[in-house]
């Protein structure tokens, strides 16, 4: 099959989610005390310089943030049902190329170290631009993928440890 591109996350109707807002999903999205509905990601983490290390690396779907709430481990797995089991990002250590594989397929595009807090992500196939912003959790780089500025919308990746 072809590809999916991601979702546009700040579209109200977020893909990833259609069977949770049409009511067929029975999981509810896990409103945590620290993350309440409508509030900015942007608020609520310490975020961290761009890895050294970036070019070369892969990392793996872990979760998200949709309209401000943190997803549940039903919501984690509905969404990553819709990419056949894999959501991966891999950024070339070659050239300013980096792949977003799918169970489904592969989007191709480049990223670009904006400053030394993010990278830009695009991917023209899918007319689909992130910013890619870094945080530290439990001593391991989380990159967050946003489709915006509002912090309302975030797909959660961390490092692929080979082996």
């Amino acid at each position: 099959g072809t590809p999916e591109a991601l979702p546009d996350l700040s579209d109200p109707v977020v893909y990833l989610y259609i069977e949770f807002l049409t009511g067929r999903y029975q999981g509810q999205a896990q409103q945590q005390t620290e993350a309440p509905t409508g509030e900015s990601i942007l608020d609520l983490l310490d975020f961290t310089p761009v890895p050294e290390d970036l070019p070369g690396s892969g990392w793996t779907f872990i979760g998200g943030y949709v309209k401000g709430v943190q997803l549940d481990e039903a919501g984690f797995n509905v969404a990553l049902e819709k990419y056949d089991g894999t959501l991966e990002v891999v950024f070339s250590d070659e050239d300013d190329s980096v792949t977003m594989i799918q169970g489904k397929g592969n989007l191709e595009g480049t990223y670009e170290v904006v400053d030394e807090g993010s990278v830009t992500l695009e991917f023209p196939d899918a007319n689909i631009t992130y910013t890619g912003l870094f945080t530290e959790k439990d001593d391991t780089t989380i990159l967050l993928l946003l489709p915006d500025s509002t912090g309302l919308n975030a797909v959660y990746f961390q490092p692929i440890i080979a082996g």
